[in-house]
């Protein structure tokens, strides 16, 4: 079989980190990088690659950045005439009459077990959710949303305290290790695609800023695994003198239960907050307009940052 020429699509981390390790493989002849334009960033609005973008120029390859997966794009693909597309973290739906354009399709690559987690957050949703294990898929989209069959899926056991980009990156090295796997054998029909059960179906969203506010009502576990699910980005967050305030870093602690939900206490030089059950250690935070400090830092300039509720 002649050397499979491949457009790949993908946009953010998770799209580089799987793109790099296709790309080194020698087995694939990518012949073009579709991304989502250069946005604007920051307060200057700076026109910015995204991270696929990044890597495709560094590497050489050709990029195509279209606003719109539209007639023009689906024109630009017939001509194109690649064997198979593969997505990872495009971030845009594929329209059905592009889906249909190549000869194999358009796999994907996904980080979770389908059907479970579809969706645009599933290794955000895993870590929200408290999961043991999550896991990668490899399947062909359809005019659903993550929807389509399964070529191979791999479950992952989720380390304890690990973070969302920390989890991507793992995820996105076994994407491209199973994706290596199974996409010859597809291309030779060697294996079968298998349709997604119904069950245990769930979907994610989109993260906003607000899915990161904390409500202290919560047990000190979940809102750990608000913040492993939302580091670095939205992060999580509540309200203190009527500003907001990030916390960068916390964990749980091993004390018993001491006052009402969202109220502060230092103990040992130590500051904690309570929670609807058990207790967080806060150690890195952050005032709106202000610098990250750690809590001891804070605390000099705040005291009273150690006998104050959060959330007012």
């Amino acid at each position: 079989m002649e050397t499979p020429s491949v457009v790949f699509l993908g946009s953010g981390e998770f799209g580089a980190q799987t793109l790099e390790p296709l790309a080194k493989w020698g087995a694939l002849r990518i012949i073009a990088v579709v991304t989502q334009p250069d946005k604007p960033v920051g307060r200057a609005q700076t026109l910015t690659p995204n991270p696929v973008a990044v890597l495709a120029k560094r590497l050489g390859l050709p990029i195509m950045q279209p606003k719109k997966l539209d007639e023009v794009f689906a024109h630009w693909l017939q001509e194109t005439k690649p064997d198979v597309a593969i997505v990872a973290s495009y971030g845009k739906l594929i329209p059905e009459a592009v889906l249909n354009i190549p000869p194999k399709g358009f796999v994907n690559v996904h980080p979770s077990m389908l059907p479970k987690y579809r969706g645009a957050s599933p290794v955000a949703g895993a870590l929200l959710n408290g999961e043991k294990e999550t896991g990668v898929s490899i399947m062909l989209l359809d005019k659903g949303l993550d929807t389509g069959p399964i070529l191979q899926q791999e479950s992952y056991v989720i380390p304890g305290g690990i973070l969302r980009e920390q989890l991507h990156e793992r995820l996105a090295k076994k994407g491209a290790e199973l994706l290596q796997n199974s996409l010859l054998p597809y291309l030779a029909d060697e294996i079968q695609p298998t349709p997604q059960t119904n069950e245990g179906v769930s979907l994610t969203q989109i993260l906003t800023r607000e899915d990161g506010k904390i409500d202290w009502t919560k047990s000190a576990e979940q809102i750990y695994h608000q913040f492993q699910a939302l580091h670095p980005w939205p992060g999580i967050w509540t309200t203190w003198n009527a500003q907001q305030m990030k916390l960068l870093d916390v964990q749980v602690a091993l004390l018993a239960d001491q006052t009402k939900a969202g109220a502060t206490f230092l103990q040992d030089h130590t500051l904690y907050v309570q929670c609807g059950s058990g207790v967080l250690q806060l150690k890195g935070l952050q005032l709106a307009g202000k610098t990250p400090q750690s809590s001891e830092s804070l605390l000099r300039g705040y005291p009273n940052l150690a006998h104050t509720e959060l959330g007012k």
